[in-house]
C-alpha cells in the first residue's frame, strides 16, 4: 500500500468473525495501491476513508457515526454496502462480486458507476439509490433488485434476459 496518511485501523475479534475498524482516523488509499480486507471494514466515529486506488472487503462495508466515505477509486464488495453517514463516491466504481446476495443501502449517497459481477446472485436496494452514470452487468444471472424502492441512474450497459433490473 503507498501513502496511508494516517491509519488508526485496529482488529477486533467477535465469536467466529472479525472486523477492521477505522475509527476517527483519515484513510487513504492512493492510486495504483490496493488495500484488501478479508473481513468486515466499519468507518465510523467521524474517520475519512478516501479512496483513489482499489479498496476490496470480502465482507460487508459500514459507514456510520458521522463518517465520511469518498473517493475516486474502485470499491470492490462481496456483501453489503450500509452507509449512514456521509458517502460520496461520485468519481468513484462499486463492484459488487461474488455469489452471495448484497444489500445496498446508500443513505442518500451517491455511486458513480456500479457494476454487478455476481455468480448468480442479486444485488438488493434497501432504500432509494442514485447512479450517476453507469449501472453495468458484467456476469449472467445478476439483476438489481429494486423492491419498494427507486434507482435514478443515466445508463445501463451489459443487461440481458439473465441480467436486468
Amino acid at each position: 500500500m503507498k501513502h496511508l496518511l494516517t491509519l488508526a485501523a485496529f482488529l477486533v475479534a467477535t465469536g467466529l468473525q472479525a472486523q477492521m475498524v477505522n475509527s476517527g482516523a483519515d484513510l487513504y488509499i492512493s492510486n495504483g495501491a490496493t488495500l484488501y480486507v478479508g473481513m468486515d471494514f466499519q468507518n465510523i466515529n467521524s474517520a475519512t476513508l478516501t479512496n483513489n486506488g482499489i479498496f476490496e472487503v470480502t465482507g460487508n462495508l459500514l459507514n456510520s457515526s458521522s463518517a465520511t466515505l469518498t473517493g475516486n477509486g474502485e470499491f470492490k464488495l462481496m456483501l453489503n454496502l450500509t452507509n449512514q453517514a456521509t458517502m460520496n463516491l461520485g468519481g468513484a466504481t462499486v463492484t459488487f462480486m461474488g455469489n452471495t446476495t448484497s444489500q445496498l443501502t446508500s443513505g442518500g449517497g451517491t455511486i458513480n458507476t456500479m457494476k454487478l459481477n455476481k455468480t448468480a446472485a442479486n444485488v438488493e436496494l434497501m432504500d432509494d439509490a442514485g447512479i450517476q452514470s453507469l449501472l453495468e452487468f458484467l456476469a449472467n444471472n445478476n439483476k438489481l433488485v429494486l423492491g419498494e424502492y427507486d434507482v435514478t441512474l443515466a445508463s445501463v450497459s451489459g443487461a440481458s434476459d439473465s441480467r436486468y433490473i
